[in-house]
């Protein structure tokens, strides 16, 4: 049965907020609820993913930036013992996701940023995250992960990020150390898609050094809408993009 999102609005700022419920094969009911927590004077929007026992699974924290069109994820979360080699179906990480887009949507946000570590940068890719790299040290680190590839499938990629590595290691013009941000985040980009399409986890062959910053615009949800509506057709969840 197809469970559509509820939608409610705070009261103190006016954000609209989803809740949902989904069903786990071995858990059972799952509720999913998004709430704004505003302690210590920092905003929050929690997303809280609890068992039948109130037991919170997993949780993701963002920012609904007041003013912009970005929302910034602080950090998401799963229960260890729901993530461990072996435990398979249980995909708390996916549905945070599919809740956090449902919040981006209803508060008409245009870009959701997050700072990804290195053991995450796949799974958000999973979910159309690109990279967002602007800081040159974060640019370089994600180079040289390019660079020490030795596979046959990466050969040209390596080759282009040594030379931008060159470039970056003999140009100390700021604007030019800007400009080589954009060439450096294409390439980052075509190396963690031709890792996915290499299969099923082959991303472990091939890690990243270091962590990066990566987005996922309104225009890419829309583009990859069909992708993102299978998810939500996947867990029962009646919500279209």
């Amino acid at each position: 049965m197809f469970i559509k999102p509820k939608i409610t609005t705070s009261t103190i700022d006016k954000r609209n907020l989803c809740s949902f419920i989904t069903n786990n094969p071995a858990l059972g009911c799952i509720t999913t609820t998004s709430r704004m927590d505003y302690n210590n004077g920092f905003k929050r929007l929690l997303i809280e993913l609890k068992n039948k026992q109130n037991k919170i699974l997993g949780l993701e924290e963002l920012v609904l930036n007041s003013g912009t069109s970005e929302m910034t994820g602080l950090s998401i979360w799963v229960e260890p013992e729901y993530r461990k080699k072996g435990t398979k179906g249980f995909q708390f990480g996916e549905i945070l996701r599919l809740a956090s887009i449902i919040n981006m949507l209803e508060n008409n946000k245009k870009i959701f940023k997050i700072f990804s570590k290195n053991t995450a940068i796949y799974f958000h890719s999973k979910y159309k995250f690109e990279p967002n790299i602007t800081n040159f040290q974060e640019r370089n680190y994600a180079l040289e992960t390019i660079t020490d590839e030795n596979s046959p499938e990466f050969k040209d990629l390596a080759e282009y990020a040594k030379i931008l590595l060159h470039k970056s290691n003999t140009d100390s013009n700021p604007a030019n150390q800007r400009k080589l941000c954009f060439p450096a985040n294409k390439i980052t980009k075509e190396y963690i898609r031709r890792v996915e399409h290499m299969g099923k986890d082959e991303y472990k062959q091939h890690p990243f050094n270091r962590g990066m910053d990566m987005h996922l615009t309104y225009d890419e949800i829309m583009r990859n809408k069909a992708f993102f509506n299978q998810l939500f057709k996947k867990h029962n969840i009646d919500y279209t993009i």
